[in-house]
């Protein structure tokens, strides 16, 4: 298992967009459009970070936060969640929060910080 970095998202139109914010992060990135393709990835990869959209079709992304706290050797991986409800609408302790629209440049910064402090 490498590092990899997990980017959960069903709009896949936004895929080219995390690809090249994230054109310089060493680690190479993997892509799951339902939370069912996230899970059986969790299983097999071992994610240095992880952007989690919240509204997935299958399984939601609270779901498969609550498994990444569950697992030992995940539950210390940062997860950015990236959604458009207000924060105080969601009540899932861990992670951090982006509102989309996201700026891409926000997504790199995150990702840099948080690949530097867990690297």
């Amino acid at each position: 298992m490498d590092n990899v970095v997990l980017i959960v998202e069903d709009d896949a139109g936004l895929w080219p967009m995390y690809r090249y914010v994230l054109k310089d992060i060493t680690y190479p990135l993997m892509f799951a459009r339902t939370g069912e393709e996230a899970f059986k990835l969790l299983k097999s990869e071992q994610p240095i970070l992880i952007f989690l959209d919240v509204r997935l079709p299958l399984m939601n992304g609270e779901d498969i936060l609550s498994y990444i706290h569950g697992v030992p050797r995940l539950a210390t991986t940062p997860v950015i969640i990236t959604t458009s409800m207000r924060e105080d609408e969601l009540h899932i302790p861990g992670a951090y929060y982006l509102r989309k629209p996201i700026k891409p440049e926000t997504i790199r910064d995150y990702a840099q910080r948080l690949l530097h402090i867990s690297a």
